[in-house]
């Protein structure tokens, strides 16, 4: 049977929807400029309600699968249950003035690179500013054994957790060690490991025999996601494969054998039904004891959620494509009217009409589509995939911002409550696109980037107010291309696109109502990382021409940035491109600290200039922190101490 080569690829730019997003929702809304918009209504979505009972869950899981399911046109078998990669760029928080009883005090000492300073991050390197905790990973591959002579476990990496006494710097030594690795926080006398599928406390007061005082072990269903540390307390973010014959009570973790339960009153939806495959789940965890205190989750997807943390509330985005059978009808409509006589759009406007999942749907559109196609001459249909084509173009162009949107729910920490939920076009990079500002939401996303035509891509800001309603945007920064990098400070953004060129935006943000896009650089290459390194000046980590670029960005005055500095790296890679975590600043010496794939880097940006100051090599080095004027240079399996005054060795380990 013939299938035009236009329908095709309509078809393929609407199942790569599909992939990208997880889901597909049915329906349709006028905007407020009276347009047809391509997305469901969501005016339930700012409605939220828990389940009363597990057959209600059963009853919203049945409408939600329909709006999920995608059948055999695309080569789709439904949706991919895919692990999120969490983001980059990042946010120094430093200063902590801590006290020790020993003889050597740590007057200063610098802490975890995190978004919002005060809310710490799991990392694989933390300190108290006496000891160090480093989580390392070894590999037991005997290449000398034969094959059979192996058992499971002795080719695969064994990670531990070492501590390490570091003042004096030149008594540099290793106290004691655990085979527990991981992501790891740091809370008091209690050392937190995040491992693959457990998490344990630590009692560390006695730095030469670390005390294990707890152990939560993850359900199978389920998987760590995230975690925050704020006031003394570990926000533990998991999620779950929803079981769809017994969807609840949810069972995340086991403590001591006993299985801590979130029932189907404490599991939140929207009103509106929109396709799940999984819950998030909420937990305030005391680490002294790993008790679970409060506990909440709602429903979602696996695929495109973005995690942000404020010191107020927990922000989790999921991000949903439109309606495929919608997306034609509409287009038919309106640009593509003349393309096709007026009883295939009768067709299309009753299949709209059914009360049926997608599957069915996609396939009585191909039907409808193909009995009018194979009445064409060879010449007409050739014509019609031409028209189509370039009309489907300028259409998309106008609907980018209906096609993909990001549903936004709103936890208050302080009772682990669903409070507000919202949506708004496009998608957000990741946990720095977002931004929480005098109570106004800040959200910088890339709108029509899976589109099979990449012209038809841009880039928004939109501000929502308390109860997630924008109030403000700014549209179309970098059309044709897609965010690879923001940050908020304050009453300014910062937000980096890139295709060809690399354009730094600044947006003045004053005026929640009326932000505004007040200036723009362009340069070559792209920053996929922006840290402001004072009031004035924007540290931009990048590449260039398959190199580390480094940039640095004067933004005293808004209208007119300028890059006052750049550095190419004689390496290919960093860590820092990967996760915020790998980044260190020392504003006391004008310096930050970058690992790279041949080594680590010193640079001073002291006089608004970029020097590199200092560089180690010889060992594979994952992080660095400062104790007092001190720069520990931390590897898997050596510590180089620097003087900051001088940077010259005083100490080196191996272990």
């Amino acid at each position: 049977m013939f299938k035009s080569k236009s329908f095709f690829l309509l078809i393929a730019l609407l199942a790569l929807g599909l992939l990208v997003g997880g889901i597909a929702l049915i329906g349709y809304f006028y905007n407020e400029s009276g347009n047809l918009a391509l997305f469901t209504s969501h005016k339930n979505l700012k409605q939220v309600e828990a389940f009363n009972t597990e057959a209600e869950f059963l009853t919203y899981l049945s409408s939600a699968n329909e709006l999920s399911s995608f059948g055999s046109i695309s080569g789709l078998s439904g949706i991919a249950r895919n692990k999120m990669i969490e983001d980059v760029s990042m946010l120094s928080t430093e200063e902590a003035s801590l006290t020790d009883t020993s003889a050597v005090v740590s007057e200063r000492s610098s802490e975890t690179n995190v978004q919002v300073q005060g809310i710490d991050e799991p990392d694989t390197v933390k300190t108290n500013g006496q000891e160090i905790f480093l989580s390392t990973m070894e590999n037991n591959w005997y290449f000398d054994m034969p094959i059979d002579a192996l058992s499971v476990d002795s080719s695969m990496p064994t990670s531990y957790t070492k501590n390490f006494n570091a003042l004096p710097p030149e008594e540099l030594a290793m106290n004691s060690e655990i085979k527990e690795g991981g992501e790891l926080l740091l809370s008091d006398d209690n050392l937190i490991i995040f491992a693959s599928n457990k998490i344990f406390g630590y009692d560390i007061k006695n730095p030469a025999k670390m005390e294990k005082i707890w152990e939560m072990k993850i359900d199978e269903r389920s998987s760590y996601y995230t975690a925050r540390l704020l006031n003394g307390k570990i926000y533990l973010i998991t999620k779950t494969n929803i079981d769809d014959y017994n969807p609840c009570p949810i069972k995340p973790l086991t403590i001591e054998d006993k299985a801590v339960e979130i029932a189907c009153t404490e599991i939140y939806h929207p009103l509106t039904s929109v396709p799940t495959d999984a819950t998030y789940n909420i937990m305030a965890v005391d680490p002294a004891t790993g008790a679970v205190n409060d506990k909440i989750s709602f429903v979602g997807s696996y695929n495109n959620s973005v995690v942000y943390m404020s010191p107020n509330y927990l922000y989790v985005t999921f991000t949903y494509p439109g309606d495929m059978v919608e997306l034609m009808y509409s287009f038919l409509t309106e640009d593509g009217k003349d393309l096709f006589p007026q009883i295939v759009i009768d067709d299309l406007r009753k299949l709209r009409g059914y009360d049926i999942s997608q599957e069915p749907k996609m396939m009585e559109l191909s039907v409808i589509m193909d009995n009018y196609l194979n009445t064409l001459p060879e010449d007409e249909r050739l014509k019609l995939e031409n028209d189509m084509e370039n009309k489907l173009q300028t259409y998309l162009e106008k609907r980018k911002r209906d096609i993909e949107r990001t549903a936004i729910t709103k936890v208050n920490i302080d009772d682990l409550a669903v409070e507000k939920t919202g949506e708004i076009p496009g998608k957000p990079l990741n946990q720095f696109s977002l931004d929480e500002y005098e109570d106004n939401l800040r959200m910088a996303v890339t709108v029509g980037e899976d589109m099979m035509f990449d012209s038809n891509s841009a880039n928004d800001l939109y501000v929502l107010n308390n109860d997630l309603e924008q109030i403000g945007s700014v549209l179309d920064l970098g059309v044709g291309e897609r965010i690879y990098s923001a940050r908020f400070v304050g009453e300014k953004g910062y937000v980096v696109t890139f295709k060809e060129t690399d354009p730094f935006y600044v947006l003045d943000l004053k005026d929640a109502a009326n932000p505004q896009k007040v200036g723009e650089l362009k340069i070559p290459g792209y920053s996929s990382y922006l840290h402001p390194l004072n009031e004035d000046l924007i540290l931009g980590v990048g590449k260039e021409e398959n190199k580390v670029k480094l940039s640095l960005f004067d933004v005293s005055d808004a209208a007119n940035p300028e890059e006052l500095a750049k550095y190419s790296m004689n390496d290919y890679w960093s860590d820092v491109l990967n996760t915020h975590h790998a980044f260190l600043q020392d504003s006391a010496h004008e310096i930050f600290f970058m690992p790279g794939a041949e080594g680590g880097y010193v640079f001073s940006y002291a006089g608004n200039t970029l020097e590199l100051k200092k560089t180690i090599a010889g060992f594979a080095i994952s992080r660095a922190i400062y104790i007092n004027d001190y720069l520990y240079i931390i590897g898997q399996n050596k510590i180089v101490v620097l003087d900051e005054n001088t940077f010259e060795e005083v100490k080196s380990l191996e272990f």
